[in-house]
């Protein structure tokens, strides 16, 4: 995948403290988010890397022993067009949904679950409409569209943004026990943003913030920092065969500590810009209204 030419040429500016793309070890690629027309959906770009994430959400009976939780669920998918390495990566198709993974999905999927569902980032009992009968549960869909490098940092802020930006409806509950629809939509309870940090370990035990995918065939490991804007660790992995000294290992968590604030600012105002409510339930609301002043 890489020419011994240009590995040398990438090590021999990364000791000058250059990168092919021009950014310094410790600077990360630009953030864009696109929202599309209905609630939970974005495409996100992290340089060139870009994915598509889609929230959705269903009524469900909830688990016996926890009636009050409802469910969060996430799937990664690619497309073997994101990047020509990916066409030696595809698993075995799923017949039952027709999901395509491979290890590096799985591993994304991991991550997510440690740094969003397992550090209790949602509060699931939000997600209860009739306790014991129907609770909410929450799948965020990502589909890697172009594979650039960093793709765990791209499909976390990813999922961050849709989650923060999908609304579920509310619902009227009966004194039959049955629900009634209301016209009010109300997001979802997000305790704090957990970030995804990817730091990249070169031979010389030198660190660089969010690698290209021509860097990443050169590290021996990557640490993946999962942080809150607070500085609460949520998680943390280091892949790769390569040794990680304490002090290494510290450098990581403080170059993460800066960048999640940045990121989060960003995360927040990306969602305040966003379409507030669906077309549906605008325009609908709008033709009350008109009805009212002509009566």
């Amino acid at each position: 995948m890489i020419s011994l030419n240009e590995k040398d040429f990438i090590l021999s500016a990364l000791e000058s403290g250059q990168r092919i793309d021009g950014r310094g070890p410790f600077d990360y690629r630009k953030i864009s988010a696109q929202f599309h027309q209905k609630r939970g959906q974005v495409e996100v770009s992290l340089g060139d890397t870009l994915v598509y994430s889609a929230t959705s959400a269903s009524l469900v009976e909830p688990y016996p022993d926890r009636p009050h939780e409802g469910f969060l669920n996430f799937q990664v998918e690619f497309l073997p067009m994101a990047h020509p390495h990916f066409e030696n990566l595809i698993g075995p198709v799923s017949q039952k949904n027709k999901r395509i993974r491979n290890d590096i999905s799985g591993e994304i999927e991991r991550l997510l679950e440690k740094g969003l569902r397992r550090a209790k980032a949602l509060n699931v009992e939000s997600l209860s409409v009739v306790s014991g009968k129907h609770v909410w549960s929450i799948t965020v869909n990502i589909h890697i569209l172009t594979h650039s490098g960093n793709l765990v940092d791209a499909c976390a802020i990813a999922a961050v943004i849709s989650l923060l930006h999908m609304q579920v409806p509310d619902y009227k509950v009966l004194p039959d026990k049955s629900l009634e629809e209301l016209p009010v939509y109300k997001p979802l309870s997000l305790h704090f943003l957990p970030i995804s940090i990817t730091l990249g370990l070169l031979p010389n035990s030198q660190v660089i913030l969010d690698p290209l995918f021509k860097e990443e065939l050169l590290l021996e490991g990557k640490v993946v920092v999962s942080m809150n804007v607070y500085g609460d660790i949520l998680a943390c992995q280091k892949t790769g065969g390569g040794s990680l000294s304490t002090e290494l290992l510290m450098q990581c968590i403080e170059v993460a500590r800066v960048k999640v604030k940045d990121i989060t600012h960003l995360i927040r105002n990306s969602v305040s810009t966003a379409p507030l409510v669906e077309p549906q339930r605008v325009n609908l609301q709008r033709a009350q209204n008109l009805l009212e002043q002509v009566l």
